[in-house]
């Protein structure tokens, strides 16, 4: 009993790393493929998409993701893994748009925020409140 108690206490965080490593890595990839749908709706419609309904329902669709909209239909959001996927087109003086990646639970089904913009570079923090650095 001791040893199945043991090889628990080592198994069990490692088993949770690398769920929250899968996660971080499926936040990274939505990320790419949100920025390539959103410049690929820039070159054919002349503007980025409202929300990420516009990519869904275009024919053919840009992204195939499950897009969750909120009961007011102003807000939409997408759900990968772990991580709560939403967008601001036009919210920042700095940036045309911002695509951000957040975890559900931090700690337990991620560890980072990530977000990218119109120039296509990935940035994370590590905390809710922290500062976006770009990510090598």
């Amino acid at each position: 009993m001791a040893v199945i108690s043991t090889l628990a206490v080592i198994a069990i965080p490692n088993l949770l790393r690398v769920k929250i490593d899968a996660n971080e890595a499926a936040a990274l990839k939505a990320l790419r493929t949100l920025n390539t749908a959103f410049e690929s709706f820039y070159t054919i419609n002349g503007r980025y998409p409202h929300n990420f309904g516009e990519l869904k329902n275009a024919f053919p669709p840009y992204i195939d993701y499950e897009v969750t909209e909120s009961s007011e239909g102003l807000q939409d959001w997408i759900v990968r893994q772990g991580y709560r996927v939403d967008m601001c087109v036009h919210c920042s003086s700095n940036y045309s748009y911002i695509i951000e990646a957040k975890p559900l639970q931090p700690g337990r089904t991620g560890n980072k925020w990530y977000r990218i913009t119109e120039s296509g570079m990935l940035e994370f923090k590590n905390t809710q409140d922290g500062e976006y650095q770009p990510l090598q």
